[in-house]
């Protein structure tokens, strides 16, 4: 299967994912399996995911908002949830800005009558705005993920985005990278800090038995 070209599946009366390649070109401007205008309340969640994706991948996010309910939920694991359009909208405009470059790759895509699962990488860098409050580092990202899209009457109710958070935090130097010194450091200093923890409630139950000692003793 050539690069450009992505898998597209749905799930038979047995639950076994049947994939179907569909050809995908990154640049051009037409939608996956239906565009996100025109997409019917009869559209099953595979096309209603596709479109989703269509869209994400162009950045439209006028698109996103007409395909999710007015009650969508996004739940990005990593960080929280939004709730509404508003909501997730404004998630997405942060994400787009401080993300300018960003590029979004499906790898695959399988759904039943109510969900469709999504497999995507990314790559981006932060160079733009502010993400959920951290000044951008200039840091180059490569990302991979899946998404659980629920659909209800050809519109998305929910999307649980599932990612590597702390590997994201790492990419973008809010953290240090695996294995560096400071990351070294930053684990010893935590490991440190548990043992101390576990060992205070041993101390203050000494000091209590030796009170009741004392306390039994002047008697």
């Amino acid at each position: 299967m050539k690069d450009q070209q992505e898998r597209v599946g749905r799930w038979d009366v047995g639950r076994k994912p049947i994939w179907v390649p569909i050809s995908l070109s990154h640049s051009s401007e037409e939608a996956v399996m239906t565009t996100s205008s025109t997409i019917p309340r009869t559209a099953t969640p595979l096309e209603v995911a596709s479109a989703l994706y269509d869209a994400l991948r162009k950045k439209d996010v006028d698109a996103v908002s007409h395909i999710d309910a007015d009650d969508a939920v996004g739940d990005v694991v990593a960080i929280g949830e939004f709730r509404g359009k508003r909501a997730i909208r404004q998630f997405l405009d942060e994400m787009f800005q401080a993300f300018p470059d960003l590029a979004l790759q499906v790898d695959s895509i399988v759904g039943d009558d109510s969900v469709a699962m999504v497999q995507w990488r990314a790559t981006a860098t932060f160079s733009g705005g502010r993400f959920q409050g951290i000044e951008p580092t200039g840091q180059r990202i490569e990302m991979r993920g899946v998404d659980v899209v629920t659909v209800d009457e050809g519109r998305v109710v929910r999307d649980t985005m599932y990612y590597d958070g702390v590997g994201l935090a790492r990419q973008i130097g809010m953290l240090p990278r695996h294995g560096s010194g400071a990351d070294k450091i930053i684990r010893s200093l935590f490991n440190a800090t548990t043992r101390l923890r576990q060992r205070l409630p041993a101390s203050r139950r000494a000091k209590r038995q030796v009170r009741r000692h004392l306390v039994a003793g002047s008697h």
